[in-house]
């Protein structure tokens, strides 16, 4: 019996990322927190997905909390996307002589691990540009947003993951 030949066919995508803004949010607080908050101060309504953004790690599938919601009048669709997913593991070079329970360890990944001081990303497509100074400054007076600013897609590692 003859081997099957497998054919690999690769498709480039050149993807424009020109109609899309990107706000990185450095705030303490949980995802469905900042997006009530964010709901209020922009009139928007932020929905939470039922799935999750995926990244996968050699050994760790890490899953990003995502809310959207489009707004059709505008035409402008709205993204809040962890950028922080923390699990716990086994640490199995942990040793304690009394111990009854292993020990775990916090893990943090991230989904752009170059902006590791932002915990949130807001991503924006087809926002005017004269309105972005006056959203940005909105979200600033959200009680615990610490910081808020433009990030440039063409720096990210996975900026495809931000095409979900």
């Amino acid at each position: 019996m003859a081997a099957k030949k497998t054919k690999i066919i690769t498709i480039t995508l050149d993807e424009d990322y020109s109609d899309i803004t990107v706000l990185g949010i450095q705030t303490p607080l949980a995802a469905h927190r900042l997006a009530y908050q964010i709901n209020s101060v922009l009139n928007l309504r932020l929905r939470r997905n039922d799935i999750p953004l995926v990244l996968n790690k050699k050994d760790l599938e890490c899953h990003f909390t995502t809310f959207d919601y489009y707004d059709e009048e505008q035409e402008i669709s709205w993204s809040l996307i962890e950028n922080t997913y923390k699990s716990l593991r086994l640490d199995k070079n942990h040793f304690d002589l009394f111990a009854t329970e292993p020990f775990y360890s916090t893990r943090i990944d991230y989904l752009f691990p170059e902006e590791k001081a932002i915990n949130y990303i807001l991503k924006i497509t087809n926002i005017v540009s004269s309105e972005f100074d006056v959203l940005s400054k909105k979200i600033h007076q959200i009680y615990n947003v610490e910081m808020i600013k433009p990030l440039e897609i063409e720096t990210l590692k996975n900026k495809e993951k931000l095409l979900y």
